[in-house]
């Protein structure tokens, strides 16, 4: 069970690093910008002007993990299911809603030390060191992609809606530290991929870590939809909502 939670948390991660406002969809198409980081950066400003869908998936020998959720930046909300399962039937399921600075996180299995089973913790945001802990970039970067900009080691263009290049995932309190320590060197060589629709946001990425600490490669593909379709991200009821313990913050890396 604790591998299985491992390679959950790294795959938050790098759904995260692999890569606010109205409903509204842009009119026009923008060109690419001549710079491949200017277009990287603008085509994440664009994912965040925006309602999206979010769904990513990866596989690390017999674990599997799956991701969906909805975003909506004017709102600063989100709701992000993320599931991990083993073919020995072993599995962690993670619920997170974000509204602003308020967290609501709830693991089905095993639940979260100190919180009822089903029910959510209440996570005051603030409190965080990054959002990242729980899987989100953040209120005002929902997508969590503006952290792939900051960490590049390399970009160059592949096609006029295509780039790629490496990113190192060690910086910036990118993963959690019993993670990294598990993915040694490998976290610094990140290779990525990224692709952009036709009015310039950015709509699918994909981030490997390289085989590294006896850990094979990982490679983990999020893509992005629906932009400006009606979402809804809800507060969970007030009932199934607890304050979360101190432990709980610790947990996420306080």
């Amino acid at each position: 069970m604790r591998v299985i939670r491992m390679f959950a948390a790294l795959i938050t991660a790098l759904a995260l690093v692999g890569g606010c406002g109205s409903r509204g969809v842009v009119s026009s198409t923008p060109r690419s910008p001549a710079d491949p980081k200017e277009q990287l950066l603008a085509g994440i400003k664009a994912l965040n002007s925006a309602t999206f869908r979010i769904a990513g998936s990866s596989t690390l020998n017999s674990v599997s993990s799956t991701s969906e959720g909805v975003a909506d930046p004017g709102r600063r909300a989100m709701r992000l299911t993320q599931s991990a399962s083993a073919a020995a039937g072993k599995a962690t399921k993670t619920d997170v809603v974000v509204l602003g600075t308020d967290v609501y996180l709830r693991f089905d299995v095993p639940a979260l030390p100190g919180v009822p089973s089903g029910r959510w913790a209440h996570i005051d945001g603030r409190r965080l060191t990054s959002f990242r802990a729980v899987g989100v970039g953040g209120p005002d970067d929902l997508s969590g992609k503006l952290a792939l900009v900051s960490a590049l080691t390399s970009i160059e263009r592949t096609g006029p809606d295509e780039l790629r290049g490496t990113v190192d995932l060690s910086t910036g309190g990118s993963v959690l530290p019993e993670v990294a320590g598990a993915l040694g060197d490998g976290l610094k060589n990140a290779q990525w991929q990224a692709r952009f629709g036709p009015q310039g946001r950015l709509t699918w990425v994909s981030v490997t870590v390289p085989a590294s600490g006896g850990i094979p490669a990982i490679t983990t593909d999020t893509t992005y939809s629906g932009f400006g379709e009606p979402v809804v991200v809800d507060r969970p009821s007030a009932g199934d909502i607890v304050e979360a313990p101190e432990n709980v913050y610790k947990l996420l890396g306080q």
